[in-house]
């Protein structure tokens, strides 16, 4: 069997305008700071935890934060993307991902969901957007500081679960996200439906990089092809 694992948001889906949002008003509710977007993004590809420590040593004087601050911190995100989320059509699932995971699924492979996001933030984005009936596994960015360690152990979970595996196919949108496919040795598949410019993909060598998955059959000729490869 093959394992496809998926990143979320910029991926599946575009939540970053609400995830902006929220690091934004929990910056200035505990640090009084006011901060653009860009100096947001910028901080963007690491799990939750490994993300507010870098937006608030960032954006504040505050140096070698503290877990209770960053716990402190995560807690207002929380609350202020979760007040965004009262509005579901605040969530777009991107072009052709619904047909995509769909012919995947009757394939037979294996779709997992992993994302930097909390569990509790991660499990209301993606039941309100329809697409966890495709998932068989999710896993979640609680306590992990960096991308690779999230997916090692995301993979390590699956190899103790899944005794005939075959291959890895990781998909995402961001450089953290091929940079941790290959420290995997996994197959990476990039997209560029988030934040990060193609060329910047293109520039980090993904196995495939897509603009995005419209094309949704010729997408999947094309995973079915690097699949088949030795």
């Amino acid at each position: 069997m093959d394992i496809m694992i998926f990143d979320m948001d910029g991926t599946l889906l575009n939540a970053f305008p609400l995830h902006i949002k929220a690091f934004i008003q929990m910056l200035k509710e505990l640090f009084n700071v006011d901060v653009g977007k860009e100096n947001i993004i910028k901080h963007f590809g690491a799990p939750i935890d490994g993300c507010i420590k870098r937006i608030i040593e960032g954006n504040t004087t505050k140096k070698n934060v503290s877990d209770f601050t960053i716990d402190n911190a995560i807690l207002v995100y929380k609350e202020k993307l979760n007040n965004s989320l009262k509005d579901k059509k605040s969530l777009k699932v991107l072009p052709g991902v619904k047909s995509l995971l769909n012919s995947l699924k009757e394939d037979g492979h294996t779709l997992v969901l992993m994302t930097g996001c909390t569990k509790m933030v991660g499990e209301r984005i993606i039941g309100l957007s329809g697409l966890k009936k495709f998932f068989s596994e999710e896993f979640y960015g609680d306590g992990f500081n960096k991308r690779e360690q999230l997916l090692e152990n995301t993979i390590s979970v699956l190899k103790g679960k899944y005794s005939d595996i075959n291959k890895i196919v990781v998909f995402g949108d961001a450089v953290a996200d091929i940079e941790a496919s290959k420290f995997c040795r996994a197959i990476t598949i990039s997209v560029a439906t988030g934040l990060t410019p193609y060329e910047k993909l293109l520039s980090c060598k993904p196995d495939l990089l897509f603009k995005n998955f419209s094309d949704y059959r010729n997408v999947k000729e094309k995973i079915d092809w690097i699949i088949q490869k030795p």
